[in-house]
This record gives C-alpha cells, sequence and structure tokens, in this order.
C-alpha cells in the first residue's frame, strides 16, 4: 500500500490535521469496517457465535505473532499496558529485598504495577537519565545482586527516546534478571522482532501507534517466564477445556491464552485485527522510515525558526515523537490551545509541546503545520 493512498482511509484528515498519535489514534475505514460488520451481526442474527468469535481472537494472536515476530501461542490478548503488565508482576514469586529497575521517565502504566509489590518487601528504583536517555550502561551501575526485574518502554512517551533493546536485554540475559518491555509508544511504527531480540515479556495497548480501538492490548512472554508465573485470576476461559463447564479439575492452557480468563472486547478484537492488517499490508519497515523521515524534517525546520527542540537524538534513537518549546509552559500552553482551535491536534506535556505524526501523514502536512505554527506563535 502505498502511504499516498492510504490517506483515504483516513476521514480525520477531512477535519483537520492530527498529529497526536502518541495519546490516541483515529480509526482507519479498514477498521471502521470491521467494526460495523461485527455490529451488525450482533444485531441480527449472528449474536452468540462463540465459534466464529474464538475464531477471530486467534485470527488476532497470529497476526500480532506477525508484527513482532513471535509464535501464536506465546500470545495473550489483553485490555490495554498496565493489564499485561500486572500479569507480570502480581505472577512472580517475589521475596522481601528483591529490586525492581525502572527509569525516572517511565508513564505510569509502568510504573504502578511494580509499586503495588512494596508491600511485599519489593524496593523499586527509578534510575535518572542522562540527556534524555537511560542506557544499558546505566542500569549496569544501578543493578545489584537483589535485582530481579528491569521494565522499560521500547520507547519514551515524553522525548520519544528509542531505547537500545538489545544490549539492555543482553545485559538481563547474562545476569539473570528478566527484562520487561513496555511498547505501546514504538509498536505500530518501529519494528520490533521477539524472535531476534532477549526480551522475556512485552506488554501494549492498542490504541495509539498501533491504530486500534481503546481497550485492546496485549501480552508477550516467553515460555519459560510463564513457567514462573502464579495465574492471579483464573477464569473459565484459561482452562484447556473450557466448554466442560462442570470439569472443575481441568489443568490451565499451555499456551499464554491462559490469562484471558473469561469473555473479552470482541468488539476491539475485530477492530484490532483490521488495524494491525492495515499496518502490516502499509509494512512496518517502511512506515518506520516515513515517520523518521517527516519529523526529521519538521526538527530542522523548527530549529530553523528558533524553537528549543527536546528531543535531541540521532535516527538510532529517535522514533514517532518529536518535543519541542516556544518559551516557556504558559506560552507553549497557548501555543497549544490556539493550534487546537484551528483544528490541528498535538499534545501539551510537561509544558512543551509534542507532535507525533503517522504513516498517512504526508511532508505536505508537516508544511501545513509550520504555516499554522507560525500564524499563532
Amino acid at each position: 500500500m502505498k502511504f499516498e493512498d492510504a490517506r483515504a482511509l483516513f476521514p480525520v484528515l477531512e477535519d483537520g490535521l492530527y498529529l497526536n498519535h502518541a495519546a490516541c489514534s483515529p480509526l482507519s475505514l479498514w477498521v471502521r469496517r470491521a467494526l460495523e460488520r461485527y455490529l451488525a451481526d450482533r444485531t441480527q442474527g449472528r449474536i452468540a457465535d462463540f465459534k466464529r468469535d474464538v475464531g477471530e481472537m486467534q485470527s488476532l494472536r497470529e497476526t500480532i505473532g506477525e508484527l513482532i515476530s513471535a509464535p501464536a501461542d506465546r500470545i495473550a490478548l489483553t485490555g490495554n499496558t498496565t493489564h499485561g503488565l500486572n500479569i507480570v508482576a502480581a505472577g512472580l514469586p517475589w521475596e522481601s529485598g528483591d529490586e525492581i529497575l525502572l527509569s525516572e521517565m517511565e508513564f505510569p502504566a509502568n510504573v504502578y504495577p511494580f509499586l503495588n509489590l512494596r508491600g511485599l518487601g519489593v524496593t523499586v528504583k527509578q534510575i535518572p537519565s542522562r540527556n534524555g536517555r537511560v542506557t544499558g550502561e546505566d542500569f549496569e551501575d544501578y543493578a545489584t545482586g537483589r535485582t530481579r526485574l528491569i521494565s522499560l518502554s521500547f520507547v519514551q512517551y515524553l522525548n520519544g527516546y528509542r531505547a537500545d533493546l538489545r544490549s539492555i536485554g543482553e545485559f538481563c540475559r547474562d545476569n539473570d534478571i528478566l527484562f520487561i518491555v513496555d511498547g505501546i509508544q514504538g509498536l505500530g511504527a518501529f519494528p520490533l522482532s521477539v524472535k531476534d531480540l532477549p526480551i522475556d515479556a512485552l506488554a501494549t495497548g492498542g490504541h495509539k501507534w498501533l491504530m486500534s480501538p481503546k481497550g485492546t492490548g496485549f501480552l508477550y512472554l516467553t515460555r519459560e517466564l510463564q513457567s514462573r508465573l502464579r495465574t492471579t485470576h483464573l477464569g473459565w476461559l484459561s482452562m484447556e477445556s473450557p466448554l466442560e463447564f462442570h470439569n472443575f479439575d481441568q489443568e490451565e492452557k499451555r499456551t499464554a491464552a491462559r490469562y484471558e480468563a473469561a469473555t473479552p472486547n470482541h468488539f476491539g478484537i475485530y477492530g484490532m485485527n483490521a488495524a494491525l492488517e492495515l499496518l502490516l499490508n502499509a509494512g512496518i519497515g517502511p512506515i518506520s522510515k516515513h515517520i523518521l523521515e517527516i519529523t526529521g524534517y519538521l526538527r530542522n525546520k523548527l530549529s530553523e525558526s528558533g524553537y528549543e527542540i527536546l528531543t535531541n537524538f540521532d535516527d538510532q534513537e529517535r522514533a514517532g515523537i518529536l518535543l519541542f518549546s516556544a518559551g516557556d509552559a504558559e506560552e507553549n500552553k497557548t501555543i497549544f490551545k490556539a493550534l487546537k482551535e484551528r483544528n490541528v491536534t498535538v499534545s501539551y506535556r510537561e509544558g512543551a509541546l509534542r507532535v507525533s505524526p503517522h504513516f498517512y501523514n504526508s511532508m505536505e502536512d508537516m508544511d501545513r503545520f509550520l504555516e499554522t505554527l507560525k500564524e499563532v506563535s
């Protein structure tokens, strides 16, 4: 699919300029049509077609597997990033004195599931960043013999820093530390292969760069990690033979689907499957190249115009998020509101302006943004 052809699938372009995918993506017509078909079935006859819905769930696991190069049986469908991280955090056999390392830059979704373990005597350390980065060397400096887990965002939500997952994962493997990745700000925009990276678990929600309905997501975890987890929420769909309703002596499913305890968000699942199929059709590699091109162009133009660039990374460390400032926090807030009045959607975060275009956005969109920004600055 050519990116210029994909623009016709996003009616949001008719209303203005949307550059806020790090917050929430608009839904494409592919997703809308899938949801409309599902709603028609639910209102006209295929109301309780459990077999079809189970088939769609398996299809989505396979689609996710294609996205991240993972076997479908290692995928659990979840409601959001927090859901997946809690499955891991709450399921591990913690001991008092164990340590968890996080970056100080993390979004709360990658913090609270681990802070919740403090009642068990687990220590959570949020290590400081250096120039907007947290690297493998930083984790090495803070790790001790009691460090059991490191959880890190693939891409940081505020400044768009894209982590070197390989080096951090290798450090974790060498020191018997679990490596958990929050993928929500990178998946759908940049390639990530769990086959090629030393990652024990990957959790994400679907409503940002994966362009899926809210309330969707997934958890990937290795077979070895699953063997160490206690299933904290057990339901009828967790079991090997869920249709044997009165057989309470069953084993749990051997696949990661054991964490899908009961009736899921089928509406969202149909939509997410369509969203991922569109992204895979466009190609994650070409998508990432395009995003780097348009954000790089925008960064250079903003810098030439005197704006302070707060995402100062090379292409290996950049993602789809560009953070910049026109002055102080109040000035940035005023600009944010003025852009919104002109139907140009960005984010105001921590006193700065955050722009996050996706693959269907064009270089012309960047010029249009720059022109509007000039008008309101």
